[in-house]
């Protein structure tokens, strides 16, 4: 059952957001502090905004999914068009309860939401460390819609991330 995000809900988001982070900060320590994600005045904004929302899957009276929402309209500038924009700022479904479809009904979910309030577009922004992220995205038919590129000036440990590099070759006719 999907249901709206509610003040009882604090520990168990608090655990499942954990899981969340746990994969960001094992793979970029350099970027992300090893902390409790969702601090209890964070989560007292996303209850009371009318920009951040949370919706939440509940099963055998236990709170297995959820996923965190920014309402925001991009500025006009001149080169681009002003948007309605559903971000997400986290999607997260329990390790127990993964590969169940759960991740895929509250994104659905997200899409009549968005549908019914006249949203331009859902996006996400995924760690390219985080290959499971990337293959749902794709598998729900989300496109990529930009890259963003960093050159690292400090090195950090990179034992944790499995790097792919791509080569191209040019074949001369």
């Amino acid at each position: 059952m999907i249901r709206k995000l509610a003040k009882i809900d604090y520990i168990d988001l608090q655990k499942l957001f954990k899981q969340l982070y746990e994969i960001h900060y094992t793979n970029r320590e350099d970027v992300f502090n090893q902390t409790h994600p969702i601090i209890e005045s964070y989560f007292n904004e996303i209850l009371y905004s009318k920009s951040k929302f949370c919706y939440v899957y509940e099963m055998d009276n236990q709170l297995v999914g959820a996923i965190l929402i920014k309402k925001y309209k991009t500025e006009n500038y001149v080169t681009l068009k002003p948007r309605t924009i559903y971000e997400i700022y986290g999607l997260v479904v329990d390790k127990a309860y993964r590969r169940q479809g759960i991740g895929t009904e509250l994104y659905n979910f997200i899409i009549k939401l968005a549908q019914k309030n006249k949203i331009d577009a859902i996006q996400v922004e995924v760690w390219a460390f985080n290959h499971d992220a990337i293959k749902f995205y794709e598998s729900i038919g989300m496109n990529v819609k930009k890259f963003t590129y960093e050159h690292l000036l400090q090195p950090y440990n990179q034992t944790t991330e499995k790097l792919t590099v791509r080569t191209v070759t040019k074949t001369k006719l």
